[in-house]
């Protein structure tokens, strides 16, 4: 019995660093298509002129969403949903992106640099180093690290894409997000990052997106494990050793 009391607590005990580290995100947003200052029907996902996937403008589709969590410490952001090809095939693309590499600023080593284009210049925004940039500030935040996969897919062909960000010369934009980072609008809540690929043969791909907070009454998923699903893990693992054990004992 004192061995099973044992197994339980240390399960209990893990899942109590499992809620501290994976407490749901800090931000959800809801996100949707960037347009150029309000002037055009916009679009989510830009493919260049990759010949695969033209027309290359895609629309980004309900329930895609940007967080922001803090894993042991790490400031960690996650894109992930889908956006549909504007004509053409009818493409699907359903990207899982995972952002790491959190910074406040511009520059650094390797340097991030800050994308303008249609957006806010960056003179004109204000660096707040005790908040992340949102709807209510005029902050700029950027994360310098990408990882994920871009799944394309219509009715007969599959095509998985390994993303990376765009880091030659004048392609070398990391994510940004922020009021007027969108580089689409100086006004609208967004983000923007621009990507390259091995397979992406002419210029560089970019997401330009819009960013609304969630509201209490969207259903807003947890991008990591929750701590009931790592209480069944641990007891999973912990309580066939303490059969084990308890076997051992009684022989």
């Amino acid at each position: 019995m004192n061995i099973l009391k044992s197994t339980i607590a240390t399960s209990a005990l893990a899942v109590l660093l499992a809620g501290e580290a994976f407490a749901g995100p800090i931000v959800s947003y809801k996100v949707s298509n960037a347009t150029k200052n309000g002037n055009d029907i916009g679009h989510g996902l830009w493919t260049s002129n990759q010949s695969d996937f033209t027309p290359n403008q895609f629309s980004i589709n309900p329930d895609t969403w940007f967080q922001i969590y803090d894993i042991n410490g790490v400031i960690t952001g996650y894109l992930f949903g889908s956006a549909t090809q504007q004509g053409g095939d009818g493409y699907t693309a359903e990207f899982d992106i995972t952002l790491t590499g959190f910074q406040d600023e511009t520059g650094g080593d390797p340097e991030v640099k800050y994308k303008k284009e249609h957006g806010i210049a960056y003179a004109d925004s204000t660096n707040d180093p005790n908040d992340f940039a949102n709807p209510g500030n005029n902050d700029i935040d950027f994360f310098s690290e990408i990882s994920g996969t871009i799944l394309f897919s219509d009715a007969g062909d599959d095509t998985d894409v390994d993303v990376e960000f765009c880091k030659d010369g004048w392609c070398g934009y990391v994510f940004q997000f922020g009021v007027g980072a969108s580089a689409k609008s100086k006004t609208a809540f967004g983000g923007s990052v621009w990507l390259d690929n091995p397979d992406i043969t002419n210029g560089h791909w970019d997401f330009n997106l819009d960013f609304e907070v969630a509201t209490p009454d969207d259903d807003v998923p947890n991008r990591v494990p929750a701590p009931s699903s790592l209480l069944l893990l641990s007891l999973g693992l912990l309580i066939p050793a303490s059969r084990r054990k308890l076997s051992t004992k009684s022989n």
